[in-house]
């Protein structure tokens, strides 16, 4: 018995169990939340108020124990004023946002004309200004963990090799700015200290340079950039404007020059887009660069980084804007509530978050800065998403570092024939909040509504942009999704962009769904444009308060049920199964095992016995004979 359990012993390590075939990969990593029940939560209050009183007000109110957090990033400037509050406390995430130098190239003095009728004086100005501002001077006094100097466009959480490789060579240099302006013909004649335009003979107009009044980091940089253009008769005046005014100006192009802090997000070459594509916040309508732009969006990590770097080639020779430094998000809570949880789009997802939390509130409190925007199509900004996360649930978030709650239980992906397919599988027994149950149909008919708007909402771009070609409905909750396409980063990012809606309020001939209604002005009741798919309904909205009340609907759904959706890549079948579970599969590969192995033992066990029996008798026959 002792040889059979050494021989056992010898075949388990010689022939392991073996582990499940590498037909699966996960493609993400989440930060995982520690899940429980839910506790006591029951209602969101979100207090809106003017952006600059909630910046200096939110961290006294936090210590006076009156709100529980601010919804979104609050100034550097603030954070440096108040370093050590006593109730509060600080996340930071590092380079989530750029602060950008962006020139009206729509427009004189700056206009950019595209193709060869580039005019070469308005290059000139822009790139005399390049040089003319002491970049190491504008951050000095503040902490490296708040802000750093931006050679480029990409931070170093995106890839450190390409920030360390692209590099725009602007640099503090008077004499190499004085002979841009002086070659093209920018001089100051009259003696005013003013430049003349050689375009028009006459002075420089005084120009704006607007940023947001909220902000005293940006303050600062904006008057040490006007006075350095100042001194060489570039008149630039700041000019402190709210956010929401800048934004409008953004949008109408309505202004000389902009100093911005552009929030970064993810993925990081959809953002690129549409920061420079010839409909993003930039505006540059260039050939070359539009067709890298497009290479970009195509070729995986890092094959696409090859793109990356010649679009800034094209970026730094044209100058429509000049990266300046990138910038810390910094989040405010009480500290008590220690198991907050944050990402680019401010706090993960309140259901999620709400329901994981341990906690004895029953009410959360958070600041925003403005009423957010109640239309789900165009809830785009962090302080919209901080709300609608809790109201509207999406199908996955697959490029989220965090845990977050979704109505999909399984996106399979698969190539054929170089087209990437995806099958989603939605979870069964969920309702909208005026009763109608969820299935894979809305979610058909919202990218329905969103390729029909796609020049109005953004997300329908991305869906063209991932190269989208036709679903198919494969029964009441599995949809399957065909793009054009091998790459999965596009595809995914559209399928995470959908809000589930009800599509019997959005189309009018529901379900047929040939007539619906506009996007921009649906004239829907509140109570119907907010009608959700998540977890918490809306009680009150008014322009300086929201109340979220729980959906009593969801007390049968544990967070489990809610956890994030299997992210599988199945290569071994065309199509594959509508439902795979890798886990399931693994755990019978290694129960089948354990039963080979255990019947392989008994026979071996009975093969030694055997042999020793065999063996004791040749012995005994040998022994006889000699008698």
């Amino acid at each position: 018995m002792r040889a059979s359990a050494f021989l056992l012993l010898f075949l388990i390590v010689l022939f392991p169990v073996p582990r499940s075939v590498a037909t699966a990969q996960n493609t993400y990593s989440v930060h995982q939340i520690p899940i429980r029940k839910p506790q006591c939560i029951r209602e969101i209050q979100l207090l809106c108020m003017e952006y600059q009183a909630l910046s200096t007000l939110g961290v006294f109110m936090i210590e006076k124990d009156a709100v529980d957090a601010i919804g979104v990033p609050v100034p550097i400037g603030v954070v440096l004023e108040y370093p050590h509050p006593t109730k509060a406390c600080y996340m930071v995430l590092k380079e989530r946002a750029i602060s950008i130098l962006l020139f009206n190239i729509h427009r004189y003095p700056f206009n950019y004309k595209s193709g060869d009728q580039e005019d070469t004086y308005a290059k000139a100005l822009r790139r005399a200004i390049a040089y003319l501002i002491n970049y190491t001077q504008l951050l000095s006094g503040i902490p490296p963990s708040y802000a750093s100097l931006a050679s480029n466009f990409v931070p170093t959480w995106v890839d450190d090799f390409l920030n360390r490789f692209i590099k725009s060579h602007f640099e503090y240099n008077l004499s190499y700015a004085h002979t841009i302006l002086q070659s093209a013909g920018f001089e100051d004649s009259d003696g005013n200290r003013i430049l003349n335009d050689p375009r028009t003979g006459d002075n420089l107009p005084i120009l704006r340079l607007y940023y947001s009044y909220s902000d005293s980091v940006l303050e600062r940089i904006a008057f040490q950039i006007a006075d350095s253009c100042e001194r060489e008769g570039i008149p630039l005046t700041p000019y402190p404007i709210p956010p929401t005014h800048l934004l409008s100006k953004l949008r109408e192009r309505d202004f000389d020059v902009c100093l911005l802090a552009w929030d970064i997000k993810s993925p990081y070459p959809l953002w690129f887009y549409e920061t420079f594509g010839p409909t993003g916040l930039v505006g540059l309508d260039h050939p070359r660069l539009n067709q890298l732009l497009q290479e970009m969006l195509q070729l995986p990590y890092p094959d696409c980084c090859t793109s990356i770097c010649d679009a800034h080639k094209v970026i730094f020779d044209i100058v429509p804007c000049i990266p300046i430094c990138f910038l810390s998000h910094v989040y405010v809570y009480r500290k008590d509530w220690e198991n907050l949880t944050w990402s680019e789009d401010g706090i993960a997802n309140l259901w999620t978050y709400l329901s994981a939390v341990r906690t004895n509130h029953t009410v959360f409190r958070v600041l925003l800065p403005s009423t957010p925007e109640p239309n789900p199509w165009f809830a785009t900004t962090i302080n919209d998403q901080a709300l609608l996360s809790a109201v509207f649930l999406r199908a996955c978030y697959p490029h989220s570092e965090y845990q977050l709650a979704s109505l999909a239980t399984e996106v399979l992906l698969e190539h054929e024939d170089g087209a990437l397919v995806v099958t989603i599988n939605f979870r069964k027994g969920l309702m909208f909040h005026d009763g109608t149950p969820i299935t894979a149909v809305h979610y058909a008919r919202a990218i329905d509504y969103l390729r029909r708007f796609s020049d109005t909402i953004f997300a329908g771009e991305v869906w063209k942009l991932a190269k989208f070609e036709r679903y198919t409905l494969l029964n009441r909750y599995s949809i399957r999704l065909r793009f054009n396409t091998a790459s999965s980063a596009l595809a995914l990012q559209a399928i995470s962009c959908v809000p589930i809606v009800p599509g019997h309020l959005w189309w009018l001939d529901w379900p047929n769904c040939t007539q619906p209604r506009p996007a921009t002005n649906p004239q829907l009741a509140l109570v119907d444009l907010l009608c959700g798919s998540g977890p918490f309904v809306v009680q009150k909205w008014t322009a300086d308060q929201i109340v979220l009340q729980y959906n009593d609907a969801y007390q049968h759904v544990s967070v489990d049920e809610l956890a994030p959706p299997s992210l599988v890549w199945n290569v071994t079948e065309p199509q594959g199964p509508t439902h795979y579970d890798s886990v399931k599969a693994a755990k019978e590969e290694a129960e089948s095992c354990i039963k080979e192995l255990m019947y392989l033992s008994w026979i071996y066990s009975i093969a030694s016995v055997a042999m020793g029996c065999l063996f004791i008798a040749v012995v005994a026959v040998v022994v006889s004979r000699r008698r």
